[in-house]
């Protein structure tokens, strides 16, 4: 799962103090939240019983009331991956402002993903 590595890195740094200008949870974090079946004091509780990312991965996996399948993690993935501002002018006025605020001159983002990518000075995909 690709935005679970992110999620356990946040919620670590805020259990140490050390969150600076990140936000745990976000959104994404909920949908993750919402796909274990966990609320997020029980998810900082496991992320402090688990310093091993796998191992807690694999406990979060085992939380699922049934199996979970390549397609239900696929799914997941593209939900988070192709969330925009679209049709909401606020959170659209919002997007272009942090786009501007990188300074990167692009003008073909259109998701949170990418922008995100481009704020932490990642390769931009899609």
């Amino acid at each position: 799962m690709r935005w679970l590595p992110r999620m356990i890195d946040r919620a670590r740094a805020q259990s140490a103090g050390t969150l600076g200008e990140y936000d745990f949870p976000t959104k994404v974090d909920g949908y993750l939240l919402d796909f274990f079946g966990i609320d997020v004091d029980a998810f900082v509780a496991q992320v402090a019983a688990t310093p091993n990312d796998d191992e807690l991965a694999a406990r979060l996996l085992a939380r699922r009331d049934r199996v979970t399948l390549e397609g239900d993690i696929e799914a997941l993935n593209e939900r988070i991956s192709a969330r925009s501002p679209a049709g909401d002018p606020e959170r659209e006025a919002e997007f272009r402002e942090r786009l501007r605020a990188t300074g990167s001159g692009h003008t073909d983002i259109a998701t949170y993903f990418q922008l995100l990518a481009l704020e932490e000075h990642h390769e931009v995909v899609g």
